[in-house]
């Protein structure tokens, strides 16, 4: 091909309860981070290194990622277009607890939730 990258992801994330005397009430906590390098084409140590393509970088922003934001929102952009990045950053936090009247033993809970997240390019 034309085209020589590495791209790497890494997401932790985990929920503790928070007391024996509050049922079902949880706090949880997750980070998301991602780089993406070109790298040169060919073996030639001397070979010019290409910028990232388009369609190669992450996108940052959407309800199931940084919530708040539509879609690739989060970022560099042209205009109204996302055009990606190289290196991101999305943490969260989240506390969760029992509907009113309902208690802990429901399926619903409510959520108390903040997220944040950076997206950038390297060139």
């Amino acid at each position: 091909g034309d085209v020589a990258f590495s791209k790497s992801e890494l997401e932790l994330g985990g929920a503790v309860p928070l007391s024996q005397r509050a049922p079902g009430v949880s706090l949880g906590a997750g980070l998301r981070l991602g780089a993406l390098c070109p790298l040169p084409l060919g073996f030639a140590s001397t070979a010019a290194i290409a910028p990232s393509r388009l369609n190669d970088r992450f996108q940052l922003g959407g309800p199931t990622d940084v919530r708040g934001f539509k879609l690739g929102g989060l970022g560099p952009h042209d205009g109204p277009d996302a055009v990606g990045g190289d290196l991101f950053a999305a943490g969260s936090l989240n506390l969760l607890f029992p509907l009113p009247y309902r208690g802990p033993d429901s399926a619903l809970r409510m959520q108390l939730f903040a997220n944040a997240g950076r997206l950038v390019a390297l060139k």
